[in-house]
């Protein structure tokens, strides 16, 4: 069966690590994105970031 890490009390100790990986995936899905798409695409990916960086 599985536990999600806010079960298992994991969650806070490991929060900055999933952070990073889920800004790179981001990242890299941004790194697709050219010409007029591009500045949307980045602001997209910062708000979107942001916004699960604050709001869990």
């Amino acid at each position: 069966m599985l536990t999600s890490w806010t079960q298992t009390g994991t969650f806070d100790a490991n929060k900055a690590r999933l952070d990073t990986a889920f800004h790179a995936g981001l990242q890299r899905v941004r790194a697709t994105c050219s010409g007029l798409k591009k500045a949307s695409c980045n602001a997209t990916v910062w708000t979107y970031y942001q916004a699960v960086d604050k709001l869990g």
